[in-house]
């Protein structure tokens, strides 16, 4: 995944996506490297791939700030492929159901990405904030 180039890793971070489904446990160990490497993917596809993997998870709470912040980063990106956005809408949403304090900061920033984003977009944050009530 981090140093090959091409399909190879868009591949991979299929299979441990997929692998994360059936069975979730085994990532768990992994979730900590995840996070501290998302931003070196230069791969959409890798970059959806392992956010869909952090969304299903609930990470420990010392790991929780760092997925904020690359959470947050993704989801602010004009750039960014929609289907990451919302994986990031969904990993910030599991560190808001600990941490209500947090979701007035949250519901601003997807505010300011509804205007800028897909119908799928806008649907997926109305869920996330009627789980969040």
């Amino acid at each position: 995944l981090y140093k090959e180039k091409g399909l190879i890793p868009q591949r991979a971070s299929w299979v441990l996506a997929v692998v994360d489904e059936m069975q979730p446990q085994l990532l768990d160990q992994y979730l900590p490297l995840l996070i501290d490497t998302l931003r070196n993917f230069n791969s959409g596809a890798i970059r959806r791939n392992m956010m869909h993997v952090l969304a299903s998870h609930t990470v420990e709470e010392h790991y929780e700030g760092l997925l904020l912040i690359v959470a947050y980063d993704l989801l602010q990106r004009p750039d960014e492929d929609v289907a990451i956005k919302v994986h990031a809408m969904q990993c910030i949403a599991n560190v808001v159901k600990k941490n209500p304090e947090l979701k007035k900061e949250f519901k601003r920033v997807v505010d300011i990405q509804l205007p800028l984003c897909t119908p799928a977009f806008a649907a997926r944050a109305k869920l996330i904030f009627d789980e969040l009530k």
